[in-house]
């Protein structure tokens, strides 16, 4: 399994995506231009695996790690992943 795109899941369960290189900011600014009433939700901020599976930043990095996307675990301070880390 791999990580293929940033995405964010919103809160009726919608998932939007976009491949790489984009980043989390590019989905929102994005979805904020066309419905500016979305600001006052916040947004889940994840990944999509090649499988089409959405997965929240934690569970992102681990899968990252295991399957060699990234090679050193400890890219940042942080244990979610960026997609900086990846592209």
């Amino acid at each position: 399994m791999k990580i293929v795109s940033v995405a964010l899941r919103l809160n009726n369960g919608l998932v939007i995506s976009l491949s790489r290189p984009n980043r989390h900011c590019n989905i929102l600014n994005n979805l904020y231009e066309i419905f500016p009433e979305y600001k006052q939700f916040k947004p889940e901020q994840g990944f999509l695996t090649n499988e089409g599976a959405f997965v929240d930043r934690f569970l992102a990095k681990a899968l990252a790690i295991e399957f060699g996307q990234i090679k050193t675990p400890n890219t940042h301070l942080f244990s979610e992943l960026i997609s900086e880390d990846l592209w």
